[in-house]
C-alpha cells in the first residue's frame, strides 16, 4: 500500500490496479470521514486504520481535504493516460502558467532547490 501511497502523490497516470485498490481500501474511509466533515464541521479530523498485517495508518487532514481525497478517488475509469498527461501538462508546465512558476521558484533559497522543483 505504500508504494501505492507514493505513486499516488508523484504521477499524474494511476494505473488500473492502485486505483482499484484505493477505491477498494481508501475510498470508503474517506467517505466515512468526510460524511463526519459534513455532519461536525470540525476543522481537522484524523483516523486511524488497522490492516491485516498489524500495520496502522493514521491519517490527518484538515476537512477539505478529506473531500479533496474522496473527489480525487473518484477519478473516471474512461480516461486516458493521454488525457491525463494532457490535463498535467496543462496545470504544471502551460507557457501560460510560466510567470507563476518562476515566482514559485523564486523563493526558493538555492538554485539546487529550483531544478529540484522543476
Amino acid at each position: 500500500m505504500a508504494e501505492a501511497l507514493i505513486h499516488l502523490w508523484y504521477s499524474a497516470s494511476i494505473p488500473t490496479i492502485v486505483l482499484s485498490r484505493f477505491r477498494a481500501h481508501v475510498l470508503p474511509m474517506a467517505e466515512e470521514v468526510s460524511g463526519r466533515v459534513e455532519e461536525d464541521a470540525l476543522l481537522i479530523l484524523g483516523k486511524t486504520w488497522e490492516f491485516a498485517s498489524g500495520a496502522t495508518l493514521r491519517m490527518v487532514l484538515k476537512e477539505n481535504e478529506w473531500i479533496a481525497l474522496k473527489e480525487l478517488l473518484d477519478v473516471s475509469w474512461d480516461l486516458s493516460q493521454e488525457d491525463a498527461r494532457q490535463i498535467h501538462a496543462d496545470v504544471c508546465v502551460a507557457p501560460k502558467r510560466e510567470e507563476y512558476r518562476h515566482r514559485w521558484y523564486f523563493k526558493d533559497e538555492t538554485p539546487f532547490m529550483r531544478i529540484a522543483k522543476q
